[in-house]
Formats: structure tokens, sequence, C-alpha cells
């Protein structure tokens, strides 16, 4: 249906907090019957908050993100009111390049952006920041856009990344020595735990989502109970009961 429900579908994760693991054949990331997996906020020095998003306002071939802006601002502002060193940059200042210089420092690193499978006249597939121009196509292939292979240059310490993007989970090829996601490149070029998405998701609700997401986080709980419970929120009400608005995020770790 459509249609928002109030039926009792038992959803797995109404009994199960749900985390995908990416392992490519590393037996020492298992330990005690467990996974190396979702550390939770850290207590050490120093502990950084980076949110990034272009926003896009007013440049033409591109949809605007204004709620993107702020989903960054607040969240920016929890984590500074626990502590947080928190650096929070949009619209003009997004730059490609600030991004990969920054993104190596943060303990937390959110990225609220489009993202572009990349076909001839786009470039290469990839994240787009504020000096992307679609105008120009094959003159810039990748300006302003951070590609698969720029994400495995990356060197990162991050216990969390967050992509909050448009279906960045896409396979990218079934060759098996070959990582099979965006999402993926960033547990191999550092981070311990990656939050993206499976299908296109509605910038409004994307806001609200990731602002109740990270309140769950400062108030103590892991990565996988967060989005847990942000989750069976949205389930128990009738406007966003649809799995297609909150089943899209999953969490996938190293």
């Amino acid at each position: 249906s459509t249609k928002p429900t109030l039926l009792p579908i038992p959803y797995l994760i109404g009994d199960f907090e749900v985390v995908y693991a990416f392992n490519r054949g590393s037996p020492d990331l298992y330990q005690n019957g467990g996974i190396a997996y979702d550390t939770g906020p850290v207590t050490v020095v120093p502990q950084t908050f980076i949110g990034f998003s272009p926003v896009f306002s007013g440049q033409g071939g591109l949809d605007s993100l204004p709620a993107s802006k702020a989903e960054i601002e607040i969240i920016g502002d929890l984590f500074q009111q626990q502590g947080w060193t928190s650096w929070m940059v949009t619209e003009q200042v997004s730059l490609e390049e600030y991004f990969k210089t920054l993104a190596r420092y943060g303990r937390i690193v959110h990225l609220a952006t489009h993202y572009i499978p990349g076909d001839p006249d786009q470039g290469a597939p990839g994240y787009l920041f504020w000096d992307y121009d679609p105008a120009k196509g094959n003159i810039s292939k990748s300006k302003g856009i951070l590609t698969l292979n720029e994400i495995h240059e990356m060197d990162l310490h991050a216990d969390l990344v967050v992509l909050n993007a448009c279906a960045p989970f896409r396979e990218m090829d079934d060759k098996p020595d070959n990582p099979v996601s965006p999402a993926h490149l960033f547990l191999k070029a550092g981070a311990k735990n990656t939050i993206s998405t499976l299908w296109n998701i509605c910038d409004r609700v994307a806001e609200t989502f990731m602002i109740d997401f990270y309140r769950c986080i400062l108030a103590g709980r892991s990565f996988s109970e967060s989005l847990r419970d942000v989750k069976l929120r949205l389930i128990s009400k009738p406007a966003t009961s649809l799995p297609t608005i909150w089943a899209p995020y999953v969490l996938t770790c190293r």
C-alpha cells in the first residue's frame, strides 16, 4: 500500500539492532563471537564533529537542499553543547578539496549532499560539492566531485562517517576484489562505521531523521541502538510508518 499503516507488521528491527558487516576475507575483524564495530562516541580528545553540506541554493541544474543546512548547524550545536569541537561547513565554503583536508580530523564526519552515479556528460561517479558545475559537463569531469578513487585514497580516523545522500549504497561492480559501494570505500579509507542510504531520500525527512539520530548518540546510545530507536519512532507514527521513509538508512561496520 502507498498509504501509511498502523498494522502490526513484524519488522526485524522491532526485535533486533541491524548492522551490515563489511568482511572481505578478514577473520581478524571478528572478536569474541561479535564484530569489531559500533564503538559509539569516543571519550578521548580530540572529539570533533565535521559536517559538510553544499546546499546548492541558486545553482542551476541541481536541486537545492535547504534542509541540509539546518541539519548540519543543529547537529553541530548539539555536539558543541556536549563539549565537542564542531566544524559546520555549508554553501560556498563547502568545497571538495576542503572536505578531503578536514575529514581526516573528524571522529564523526557527516556529509549531506547529492550523489551522482556518473556518465559521459556528468563525469565520474561521486559526491557533489559547491564547486561542481553541471553546466560544464565534460569540460570538468571531476571538478567538485569526490570520486570513488579519491575516497579510496583518503586517510580517515573516524568512528563514524554519515553519507546523507541519495542512494550511494548502490553496487559498483561484481568483482570480488573490489568494494561494492562508496560506503565500503570509506571503510577501507579508515572509517570504523558508515551510515548510508539504500534509495533516494527527502531533504526534510533526512534532516529530522539525522537530528534525532545524533540526539540518541549524545544521550549515550551506540550507533546501532540510535539508528534502531529513530526507526522505531517513525514506525510508530502513521505519517512515517512506511518503510520507504525509515528503512533506507543502514549501518555498515569494518
